[in-house]
């Protein structure tokens, strides 16, 4: 008989001391003896090969595929035989071989909220999706978004300067124009794409930053300016329109892209009930200074204005960070900027420091002669109250009140 009779058969092979055939009960269990030798030890009966008998699934006990992976490949020990001592195999923490310690590069923090993704159904489009350059005008007639540089405003809690009959509530870094720009840009990516409002979007940062008027290669700002948004949550009441939430739901990074969300409780109000105004050309127009970019969003909103406007009333709306007496110097100079940069918008401008005190700049006044240019806006469809039931008048009765 051949030696692979004999192991076809399932009988010992005789021109070895030793050997193990396909019917024992476990891969290394010699036939003869019945017992299971050492590795350690140099023994010529040692199969060179250990078939890997996988442990009985507990269906009240179940364990994880990788785990019985990195157990079977690393112990060289029997299957478990009673159904104790396989639950204790289980719960055991898999044996890891060491490795060289390497440097790993620390992930960039994702931000979000703890809430579950929308089931789905119909999607939550964003009003007016064709018009990429309409935003809410309430966030360019508060100090929403402030004129100062990015990440010099601190963190606040509280209410916020808004003009008109509307109210602000902020909590979270204070946002400054070019967080505006960078807001701006993810929600027109998120128009162009028609993405769902309820679900997550990726948005490439290179793109983000070039649309924000940071340039090529400004990554890293795009992102700092997502983080911010992803901290900062609005409570706005515009003219009896309430718009709550995140300004960004939560934001992932994932190598060049970002995966952001918008929250629908907050774009969704502003978008359909609250009056937009359009900011197309309000980057790539030259205005650097953050107060000249909020003097242009700002204008770019409004009509001529009737009466002009205080110094002390812009310094608050626009949230500028420094003294009155550091707001006439850079007022000027942003008003300057201004008349030369957007000549359509700005004609002419002057301060009008009255006959008053000279020194209390608070009082005085900026007149601005407006250019050629008009304000493109989309006023909300008017919300009807729902009508009262009419009542049907009672029958009179004769010789009688009406009951």
């Amino acid at each position: 008989m051949t030696r692979m009779e004999a192991l076809e058969i399932g009988k010992p092979d005789l021109k070895r001391k030793h050997s193990f055939t396909y019917f024992s009960r476990t891969p290394n269990e010699d036939p003869m003896t019945h017992e299971t030798p050492n590795p350690e030890d140099d023994h010529d009966y040692w199969p060179p090969y250990v078939f890997p008998v996988p442990p009985a699934v507990d269906e009240f006990n179940p364990t994880d595929a990788s785990d019985v992976a990195s157990i079977t490949a690393q112990t060289p020990a029997s299957a478990p035989e009673s159904e104790e001592d396989h639950r204790a195999t289980a719960s055991a923490d898999p044996i890891v071989a060491p490795a060289t310690a390497t440097k790993v590069k620390p992930a960039r923090r994702a931000y979000g909220r703890s809430t579950t993704t929308a089931p789905i159904g119909k999607p939550l489009s964003m009003s007016h999706p064709a018009d990429l350059d309409m935003f809410p005008a309430f966030m360019s007639r508060s100090a929403l978004f402030g004129a100062f540089r990015p990440n010099c405003g601190g963190t606040h809690e509280g209410a916020l300067k808004a003009a008109g009959e509307v109210s602000i509530a902020f909590t979270g870094p204070r946002l400054s124009m070019a967080d505006k720009r960078v807001w701006e840009a993810i929600v027109r990516v998120a128009k162009r794409e028609r993405h769902d409002l309820a679900q997550p979007f990726k948005a490439r940062l290179a793109e983000i930053a070039e649309m924000a008027g940071y340039g090529r290669g400004q990554s890293r700002s795009a992102w700092a300016a997502i983080e911010r948004l992803a901290r900062s949550n609005l409570d706005a009441t515009v003219y009896g329109a309430k718009a709550k939430g995140w300004l960004l739901m939560s934001a992932t990074p994932s190598g060049r892209d970002a995966t952001v969300r918008l929250d629908p409780g907050l774009v969704e109000p502003a978008f359909a009930e609250t009056m937009l105004a359009s900011m197309a050309g309000a980057v790539g127009d030259g205005i650097q200074a953050p107060l000249a970019q909020w003097l242009r969003d700002y204008f770019s909103t409004h009509k001529p204005l009737a009466k002009p406007l205080t110094l002390d009333y812009l310094r608050t709306l626009s949230g500028f960070p420094s003294q009155p007496k550091h707001f006439v110097a850079a007022l000027e100079a942003s008003m300057e900027q201004l008349r030369a940069g957007r000549p359509d918008l700005i004609a002419s401008w002057s301060i009008d420091k009255g006959e008053g005190d000279v020194n209390k700049s608070a009082n005085w006044t900026l007149l601005a002669v407006r250019g050629s240019a008009k304000p493109d806006v989309k006023h909300p469809a008017k919300r009807c109250a729902p009508s009262a039931p009419a009542i049907a008048p009672q029958a009179k009765r004769r010789g009688g009140p009406n009951l």
